[in-house]
Formats: C-alpha cells, structure tokens, sequence
C-alpha cells in the first residue's frame, strides 16, 4: 500500500483497471486521463484492484516459485535505515534514489503538506543519517520519481508539475528546476551515461505516447519515439551513450510490455515475448516497470495482471524478461509463497554483473485487506529467489518503488505506514 496506489485509485475511480503499482494519491477522478501525472500514476494501480476488489485468489501462477542460491550482493544483512519524513506532512513517499558510494546516496520522492499541496522530495545520506535537502516551489503540485548523479555535486532529478515534466538539478548545494522543452506529461525515471548525455523517460499527456528527452550536458531535447508506438515508460538504462532501452506499458492492456531500444541514432520498438496462459486467460495488462543493464545483458521487470472474470479467480505475478543480445525472453520469477489473494510486483532492477541483478518492489495488498510487504528478490545467473527483508511498520503495509546497487551492497526506498495510517519514507540497505 502507498501513496502513488491510493492517488492512483482517487483519480481512476470505476475506469478499466490496469496492472501497475507506485505509491500515489490521485487527484479527482476527473482529471484523469488529462493530467501530467497520468504515466507515472499508472504505477499504483495494483492497489486499485484491491480497492476495487480486483485481486483475487492466484489458482495458478504463471511464474512459478523458483528457489536458488541469490548472489552475495543482496542475499543477506538488510536493515532498515531511519529516514526523515517533512513536518507536518501527510504522506510522504520516496520514488527513486542512486548512491555514488555506500557513504553518499541520493533520494527523491514526493509528499502533502498539512495544507494539502504536493510538494517535491529530496533527501541525502552522508554514510550515517538521511537528512532533507531543501527543493525549490514549482508553483504547482509537484514530484520527483528519478534521480542520476554523475558526481557528488552533479545530480538531476525528473518528475512532473501540474502541466509539464519537471527537472531539477543539483550542483553540490542548492536544488534548482532546470529549463526544458514544453512537452506536456511527466518524466518517470533518468539514467546518465556520462556528464554529457543523459535520457530521462515518461509520457506525454496526450495521445497516451512515450516521452522521451535526451541532454547533452548543456540543454535538454525531445528524441522521437518510433512511429505508431504508444503507452508509458517507466525505466530506462544506458550501456553507453549509442546503446540505451526503455521498458513500460503499451497503454492498450494485453499480454505484452513496451521496450524499446536507441542505437545512438534513434529508438526502436522491441518484440517482447507473450506471457503463457493461467487458467486458459491471456494477461490482461503486462508492464515493465524498471530494467538494468550490464554489457549486453539486459534485465527488465514489472507485473502480468489476469482477470478472470471474478474477483476470486484472479492474480497478480511478478515478471522478469532477460535481454541477451539478439532477443527478450521471460524468466521465472520468486512470487512470495504463501499468498492466496496476492498482488506482487517489482518496480526497480539493477544488475552488476550477468549474473547478479537486484530487484526491489511490493507484494501482498491482499483482497482480504492485508497490507503490503517489501520485497526484494535476487539473481545469480540462473534463478531468482527472494531475499528476507524486514517490514519497518510493523505490519502496516510498506513496499520499494526504488533502488541503488553497486557491487558490495544496494540500497532501496520506497514507503511505509505507521500505526496511525500515516505514510513515511522508507529506506533498506545490505
């Protein structure tokens, strides 16, 4: 359960549900498909099932439980790191973070002030404590979902503003809001190949189209995206300059995701594999939420929702498509066992090797009303397994909407509840 899911579920109120999920408190419902936030919103709609009562019993799985030995790098040594929450707000969550060191880390997110205004989030670990970095007023609602730092006094944020995307950038002291194209929509995640060539993704706000800006170290560009190509991205991740992929949502529901590809010249649309049947259903909705790289591997992951007509006969998976080169392919996955009315799914993945990735989200949010547990689950070059994590509220619902990894630890943020029902930031590191 988080913010992105409850706003997401406010604003879509009785419109067809799709399979996605990040913490957010959604505007009216009549803003719905018009709004800028609308791509990155998607992303809390697995808990609009459970509000709506769309998750049901997992009769089957179409990713089944696969247990092996997870890499040393997220295997064990998770705890919970105390992270500061703005007075007086109402809900606060943390959406994508990057650490240049284990001492040096960066968070950004979003939260409601007592007055109800949405209000953009920074926070930086020193190697001890997390501690708020002031951001400057957008003059609307506003929040950050990614973050890149190309040094510890060179970072850029991307996220959304009540009419455009929004991009600030940090130069060692002050956050400040960076010039770019209007374009309409919001920027869901960046990654930066070096000082001088970062992409950040997202949608545009009309036409249900990928966005997708490029900056070359002075200014920032709109790329085109590939004729007829249309829904959300959600995560990108660049090998060089010249060899980057994005992963998301088609936006028209069916069984396969959007990936696409830029060869230093211009982005391609990917075929993804299809997902096999559960109980003879095609997936509803599949999407990819976040992919890593390293050399030419490729790893993205996400969620497949199948609605089988009742609430009881329905499930939510996680799901992991692997790049090697030529092809994606599909990869069992780790859903939590134990769940029969689950709502699993894996919002960031990073890979430090071929065969060792790090994958971070939620699972749980029951249809009976159980909340949301972090999840974590591993790679070791042949299986996924997930790794132990512990639940800092407690049993009041947390989850992971972003995470960090270099080659000795990871380091994953996200929300969670306390026992009054109010949303804080949350931070887990091994």
């Amino acid at each position: 359960m988080n913010r992105a899911r409850q706003r997401r579920n406010d604003e879509r109120g009785a419109m067809p549900v799709r399979a996605v999920a990040r913490w957010v408190r959604l505007p009216a419902r009549s803003r719905c498909a018009s709004h800028p936030d609308w791509p990155r919103k998607r992303k809390g709609e697995a808990m609009n099932r459970l509000a709506a009562g769309f998750l049901a019993t997992a009769g089957a799985t179409v990713l089944a439980l696969s247990l092996g030995s997870a890499p040393a790098i997220a295997a064990t040594g998770w705890s919970a790191q105390s992270t500061p929450s703005p007075a007086g707000a109402t809900s606060t969550d943390l959406f994508g973070v990057t650490c240049d060191s284990a001492g040096d880390c960066t968070a950004v997110g979003g939260y409601y002030s007592s007055s109800g205004a949405e209000l953009t989030l920074a926070e930086y670990y020193n190697g001890s404590t997390w501690a708020i970095q002031p951001t400057p007023d957008s003059g609307s609602e506003a929040s950050l979902s990614g973050v890149a730092c190309i040094s510890g006094t060179d970072c850029i944020a991307v996220g959304y503003t009540s009419a455009d995307p929004l991009i600030e950038t940090w130069n060692g002291t002050t956050w400040k809001i960076d010039a770019i194209p209007s374009a309409g929509g919001a920027l869901n995640e960046i990654k930066c190949a070096g000082a001088t060539s970062c992409v950040a993704v997202g949608s545009n706000s009309s036409g249900d189209k990928p966005l997708i800006e490029r900056y070359n170290g002075t200014s920032w560009t709109v790329q085109a995206v590939p004729s007829g190509v249309t829904g959300y991205l959600f995560g990108v991740s660049c090998v060089t300059t010249s060899n980057c992929y994005a992963s998301g949502d088609n936006g028209n529901g069916g069984a396969k995701p959007l990936l696409l590809h830029w060869n230093g010249t211009s982005w391609t649309a990917q075929g993804s594999p299809a997902l096999p049947k559960v109980d003879g259903v095609t997936a509803s909705d599949v999407a990819l939420y976040g992919v890593g790289c390293y050399s030419t591997d490729c790893t993205a992951v996400g969620s497949a929702f199948y609605f089988e007509g009742s609430p009881e006969s329905s499930v939510t998976t996680t799901l992991a498509e692997r790049w090697n080169g030529s092809k994606w392919s599909i990869e069992k996955t780790a859903n939590p066992a134990g769940e029969s009315q689950g709502n699993d799914s894996l919002y960031a993945v990073r890979c430090v090797s071929a065969k060792s990735c790090t994958a971070a989200g939620e699972y749980g949010d029951d249809a009976d009303g159980s909340p949301g547990l972090p999840l974590i689950e591993a790679w070791n070059g042949s299986t996924w397994s997930q790794v132990t994590v512990p639940d800092p509220s407690h049993g009041n619902g947390s989850g992971f909407n972003g995470l960090t990894c270099s080659t000795t630890s990871c380091t994953a943020v996200g929300g969670e509840y306390n026992s009054s029902g109010v949303q804080l930031t949350l931070a887990e590191h091994n």
